[in-house]
Protein backbone atom coordinates (compact mmCIF):
# COMPACT_ATOMS: atom_id res chain seq x y z
CA UNK A 1 0.00 0.00 0.00
CA UNK A 2 2.10 3.50 -1.06
CA UNK A 3 0.30 6.43 -2.16
CA UNK A 4 2.18 6.77 -5.05
CA UNK A 5 -0.57 4.27 -6.34
CA UNK A 6 -3.69 6.21 -6.88
CA UNK A 7 -5.52 2.77 -7.61
CA UNK A 8 -4.35 1.40 -4.71
CA UNK A 9 -5.19 4.79 -2.46
CA UNK A 10 -8.26 4.71 -3.72
CA UNK A 11 -9.69 0.75 -3.28
CA UNK A 12 -8.25 1.64 0.63
CA UNK A 13 -10.68 4.91 1.00
CA UNK A 14 -13.29 2.82 -1.01
CA UNK A 15 -12.96 -0.12 1.71
CA UNK A 16 -13.17 2.17 4.42
CA UNK A 17 -16.47 3.45 2.91
CA UNK A 18 -18.03 -0.13 2.12
CA UNK A 19 -17.51 -0.83 6.06
CA UNK A 20 -19.89 1.79 6.66
CA UNK A 21 -22.27 0.41 4.69
CA UNK A 22 -21.71 -3.06 5.14
CA UNK A 23 -22.34 -1.91 9.09
CA UNK A 24 -19.15 -4.19 9.54
CA UNK A 25 -15.16 -2.94 10.19
CA UNK A 26 -12.90 -3.26 7.76
CA UNK A 27 -10.86 -6.03 8.83
CA UNK A 28 -6.84 -5.24 7.10
CA UNK A 29 -3.89 -7.02 8.34
CA UNK A 30 -2.45 -6.01 11.09
CA UNK A 31 0.72 -5.00 9.40
CA UNK A 32 -1.52 -3.11 6.80
CA UNK A 33 -0.03 0.70 6.39
CA UNK A 34 3.66 -0.08 8.44
CA UNK A 35 5.80 1.28 5.52
CA UNK A 36 3.17 4.70 5.25
CA UNK A 37 4.66 7.73 6.71
CA UNK A 38 1.95 10.47 8.60
CA UNK A 39 2.40 12.60 5.42
CA UNK A 40 0.98 9.65 3.15
CA UNK A 41 -1.90 9.60 6.04
CA UNK A 42 -3.43 12.81 5.83
CA UNK A 43 -2.80 12.42 1.90
CA UNK A 44 -5.59 9.49 2.35
CA UNK A 45 -7.31 11.18 4.76
CA UNK A 46 -8.09 13.74 2.07
CA UNK A 47 -9.28 11.53 -0.01
CA UNK A 48 -11.38 9.58 2.37
CA UNK A 49 -12.90 13.53 3.31
CA UNK A 50 -13.81 14.28 -0.35
CA UNK A 51 -15.90 10.77 -0.67
CA UNK A 52 -17.75 11.55 2.64
CA UNK A 53 -18.28 14.76 1.46
CA UNK A 54 -19.68 13.36 -1.58
CA UNK A 55 -22.14 11.17 -0.08
CA UNK A 56 -22.74 13.17 2.89
CA UNK A 57 -23.11 16.72 1.44
CA UNK A 58 -22.33 19.48 3.38
CA UNK A 59 -18.59 20.91 4.39
CA UNK A 60 -15.93 20.78 6.01
CA UNK A 61 -16.52 23.29 9.01
CA UNK A 62 -13.34 22.72 11.23
CA UNK A 63 -10.49 20.23 12.45
CA UNK A 64 -10.73 17.79 15.00
CA UNK A 65 -7.04 17.94 16.99
CA UNK A 66 -5.46 14.97 19.85
CA UNK A 67 -3.45 16.94 21.73
CA UNK A 68 0.25 16.05 22.61
CA UNK A 69 2.79 17.78 23.86
CA UNK A 70 5.50 18.21 21.23
CA UNK A 71 7.65 15.46 22.54
CA UNK A 72 5.59 12.82 22.21
CA UNK A 73 4.62 13.84 18.04
CA UNK A 74 8.16 14.69 17.11
CA UNK A 75 8.47 10.78 17.99
CA UNK A 76 5.40 10.43 15.38
CA UNK A 77 7.15 12.39 13.35
CA UNK A 78 4.27 15.18 13.33
CA UNK A 79 4.53 18.70 13.32
CA UNK A 80 1.89 19.60 15.37
CA UNK A 81 -1.36 17.67 16.80
CA UNK A 82 -2.76 14.46 14.62
CA UNK A 83 -6.01 16.31 13.01
CA UNK A 84 -8.85 15.04 10.99
CA UNK A 85 -11.61 17.06 9.42
CA UNK A 86 -15.12 18.15 11.31
CA UNK A 87 -18.28 17.72 9.07
CA UNK A 88 -21.07 19.22 9.14
CA UNK A 89 -23.32 16.49 8.24
CA UNK A 90 -21.93 15.40 11.34
CA UNK A 91 -21.99 18.40 13.40
CA UNK A 92 -25.10 18.53 15.74
CA UNK A 93 -26.38 21.40 18.46
CA UNK A 94 -27.08 19.99 21.90
CA UNK A 95 -29.80 18.45 22.51
CA UNK A 96 -28.56 16.07 20.11
CA UNK A 97 -30.75 12.13 19.45
CA UNK A 98 -28.69 9.97 17.29
CA UNK A 99 -28.85 6.28 16.16
CA UNK A 100 -26.15 4.09 17.84
CA UNK A 101 -26.15 1.97 14.72
CA UNK A 102 -25.21 4.50 12.90
CA UNK A 103 -21.83 4.17 14.55
CA UNK A 104 -19.26 0.95 14.27
CA UNK A 105 -17.40 1.47 18.05
CA UNK A 106 -19.52 4.61 19.68
CA UNK A 107 -17.10 5.75 22.12
CA UNK A 108 -17.44 9.03 23.96
CA UNK A 109 -14.98 12.03 24.83
CA UNK A 110 -15.24 15.04 26.05
CA UNK A 111 -12.90 18.35 24.26
CA UNK A 112 -13.57 22.17 23.79
CA UNK A 113 -13.89 23.65 20.93
CA UNK A 114 -12.87 27.19 19.59
CA UNK A 115 -14.90 29.46 16.52
CA UNK A 116 -12.35 31.60 15.05
CA UNK A 117 -13.61 35.21 14.32
CA UNK A 118 -10.81 35.98 11.95
CA UNK A 119 -7.95 34.00 9.85
CA UNK A 120 -5.19 33.31 11.56
CA UNK A 121 -1.95 31.64 10.65
CA UNK A 122 -0.02 30.97 7.34
CA UNK A 123 3.34 31.00 8.28
CA UNK A 124 5.53 28.44 10.55
CA UNK A 125 5.34 30.26 13.49
CA UNK A 126 3.74 30.10 16.76
CA UNK A 127 1.15 32.38 17.25
CA UNK A 128 1.40 34.15 20.56
CA UNK A 129 -1.77 34.13 23.28
CA UNK A 130 -2.29 37.42 22.56
CA UNK A 131 -2.74 36.74 19.03
CA UNK A 132 -5.00 33.22 20.01
CA UNK A 133 -7.02 35.29 22.24
CA UNK A 134 -7.90 38.32 19.75
CA UNK A 135 -8.99 35.62 16.77
CA UNK A 136 -10.82 33.01 19.34
CA UNK A 137 -14.60 34.26 18.93
CA UNK A 138 -15.79 31.69 21.14
CA UNK A 139 -15.44 28.31 23.16
CA UNK A 140 -17.77 25.81 22.95
CA UNK A 141 -18.32 22.85 25.25
CA UNK A 142 -18.48 19.44 23.00
CA UNK A 143 -19.17 15.71 23.07
CA UNK A 144 -17.09 13.62 20.39
CA UNK A 145 -18.26 10.51 19.46
CA UNK A 146 -15.44 8.38 18.11
CA UNK A 147 -15.38 5.52 15.46
CA UNK A 148 -13.49 3.81 13.05
CA UNK A 149 -13.94 1.92 10.48
CA UNK A 150 -11.21 -0.69 10.66
CA UNK A 151 -11.22 -3.44 13.35
CA UNK A 152 -8.76 -3.08 16.19
CA UNK A 153 -8.63 0.49 15.98
CA UNK A 154 -5.76 1.25 18.72
CA UNK A 155 -3.23 -0.88 17.39
CA UNK A 156 -3.09 0.56 14.05
CA UNK A 157 -0.11 2.63 12.45
CA UNK A 158 -1.02 6.33 13.20
CA UNK A 159 -1.09 6.77 9.20
CA UNK A 160 -4.08 3.96 9.16
CA UNK A 161 -5.45 6.64 12.18
CA UNK A 162 -5.37 9.96 10.19
CA UNK A 163 -6.93 8.07 7.22
CA UNK A 164 -9.33 6.86 8.70
CA UNK A 165 -10.76 10.63 9.78
CA UNK A 166 -8.92 10.78 13.20
CA UNK A 167 -11.95 8.09 14.59
CA UNK A 168 -14.54 11.09 13.96
CA UNK A 169 -17.67 10.15 14.01
CA UNK A 170 -20.38 12.65 15.18
CA UNK A 171 -19.88 15.81 17.07
CA UNK A 172 -22.02 17.23 19.22
CA UNK A 173 -21.58 21.11 20.53
CA UNK A 174 -23.21 22.97 23.20
CA UNK A 175 -23.94 26.72 23.08
CA UNK A 176 -20.75 29.26 22.59
CA UNK A 177 -19.48 30.83 25.07
CA UNK A 178 -18.03 34.53 24.35
CA UNK A 179 -17.39 35.85 27.61
CA UNK A 180 -14.69 32.58 28.31
CA UNK A 181 -11.58 35.01 28.57
CA UNK A 182 -10.97 35.41 32.20
CA UNK A 183 -11.34 30.87 32.40
CA UNK A 184 -8.32 28.98 33.25
CA UNK A 185 -9.67 26.36 30.51
CA UNK A 186 -6.60 23.81 31.45
CA UNK A 187 -8.34 23.62 35.21
CA UNK A 188 -11.56 23.44 34.12
CA UNK A 189 -13.20 20.64 35.46
CA UNK A 190 -15.32 18.63 32.69
CA UNK A 191 -17.61 15.13 33.97
CA UNK A 192 -19.73 12.85 31.80
CA UNK A 193 -22.86 11.11 33.40
CA UNK A 194 -25.13 8.40 31.31
CA UNK A 195 -28.35 7.96 33.73
CA UNK A 196 -27.46 10.37 35.99
CA UNK A 197 -24.19 8.52 37.33
CA UNK A 198 -20.56 9.35 36.69
CA UNK A 199 -18.97 7.32 34.04
CA UNK A 200 -15.67 9.65 32.96
CA UNK A 201 -14.09 12.93 34.72
CA UNK A 202 -11.55 14.79 33.53
CA UNK A 203 -10.19 18.55 33.14
CA UNK A 204 -9.86 20.95 29.99
CA UNK A 205 -6.55 20.18 29.71
CA UNK A 206 -6.17 17.10 27.04
CA UNK A 207 -3.39 15.17 27.76
CA UNK A 208 -1.95 17.71 30.07
CA UNK A 209 -1.88 20.26 27.39
CA UNK A 210 -3.04 23.66 27.68
CA UNK A 211 -5.50 23.76 24.70
CA UNK A 212 -4.61 26.95 23.71
CA UNK A 213 -1.20 25.71 23.46
CA UNK A 214 -2.06 22.69 21.27
CA UNK A 215 -3.95 25.74 19.17
CA UNK A 216 -1.13 27.60 18.76
CA UNK A 217 1.19 23.95 17.37
CA UNK A 218 -2.03 23.30 15.05
CA UNK A 219 -1.70 26.55 13.66
CA UNK A 220 2.21 26.94 13.14
CA UNK A 221 2.12 23.14 11.70
CA UNK A 222 -0.91 24.12 9.08
CA UNK A 223 1.43 27.66 8.44
CA UNK A 224 4.37 25.09 7.28
CA UNK A 225 2.08 23.97 4.36
CA UNK A 226 0.39 27.39 3.92
CA UNK A 227 -2.71 26.92 5.42
CA UNK A 228 -4.73 29.20 7.44
CA UNK A 229 -7.70 28.60 9.87
CA UNK A 230 -10.55 30.43 8.87
CA UNK A 231 -12.81 32.98 10.08
CA UNK A 232 -15.55 30.66 11.06
CA UNK A 233 -13.55 27.61 11.50
CA UNK A 234 -14.10 25.03 14.65
CA UNK A 235 -11.36 23.57 16.02
CA UNK A 236 -12.23 20.67 18.47
CA UNK A 237 -9.12 19.99 20.98
CA UNK A 238 -9.63 16.76 22.77
CA UNK A 239 -9.68 14.33 24.48
CA UNK A 240 -10.47 15.85 27.73
CA UNK A 241 -11.63 12.65 29.28
CA UNK A 242 -10.94 8.69 28.86
CA UNK A 243 -13.10 7.44 26.11
CA UNK A 244 -16.65 5.76 27.11
CA UNK A 245 -18.08 2.95 25.55
CA UNK A 246 -21.56 4.25 24.75
CA UNK A 247 -24.40 2.09 23.93
CA UNK A 248 -27.68 2.72 22.68
CA UNK A 249 -30.38 3.64 25.24
CA UNK A 250 -28.23 6.02 26.80
CA UNK A 251 -28.79 9.60 27.79
CA UNK A 252 -25.12 10.62 28.28
CA UNK A 253 -24.86 14.14 29.77
CA UNK A 254 -21.30 16.29 29.77
CA UNK A 255 -21.30 19.14 32.02
CA UNK A 256 -18.44 21.69 31.84
CA UNK A 257 -19.28 23.88 34.79
CA UNK A 258 -18.99 27.62 32.97
CA UNK A 259 -19.46 26.28 30.17
CA UNK A 260 -22.22 24.90 30.26
CA UNK A 261 -23.49 21.24 29.55
CA UNK A 262 -23.90 19.00 26.68
CA UNK A 263 -26.88 16.46 26.27
CA UNK A 264 -26.85 13.29 23.40
CA UNK A 265 -29.16 10.56 23.81
CA UNK A 266 -28.33 7.37 21.83
CA UNK A 267 -31.37 5.18 19.87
Amino acid sequence: MTTSSGSGDLALVRDMLGARHRQSPLDLPMDAGAALTPHDGYALQALHAQSVLSGLGGRVIGTRIRARDMASLAALGLGGPMRGPLFSASAHRSPASLPRSDHLVCRVELALAVRLREEIGGHPYLPGRDVLLHAIGAVLPAIDVIDSRLTAPEQRPLPLMLADLLYGGAWVHGEPVTDWQDLDLPALKVRLTSGGQEVRAGTGAPGGVDPLQALSLLVADLGREGQTLRAGDIVSMGPCTVAYAASAGEVLRADFGPLGEVELRLT
